[in-house]
């Protein structure tokens, strides 16, 4: 099962991503749920204050968002648009 942490699916394309930072709520809406993911992580990443583990995080978003670009290259668009391929 993917990460829905802080992510609720709005509707068949749609997810919304909510997270706390610096005492107020961050939104967003994205069409994909890697998207959503990425960009919760990316919020995640730059509240971080430990350097490291910040340069971790975002190595981990890297990676997750090459990922999604390598399978964007080799399925048929077709493919990209059913939700049972996004998974």
């Amino acid at each position: 099962m993917a990460d829905m942490k802080n992510i609720v699916k709005r509707g068949e394309y749609s997810f919304r991503v909510r997270v706390y930072c610096n005492g107020q709520y961050k939104t967003s809406t994205h069409d994909t749920l890697k998207d959503a993911q990425i960009w919760r992580d990316r919020v995640k990443a730059n509240q971080e204050l430990d350097v490291d583990k910040r340069e971790i995080k975002k190595s981990r978003i890297t990676q997750r968002e090459a990922k999604s670009i390598v399978s964007s290259l080799f399925l048929p668009a077709s493919k990209l648009s059913d939700p049972k391929c996004n998974a």
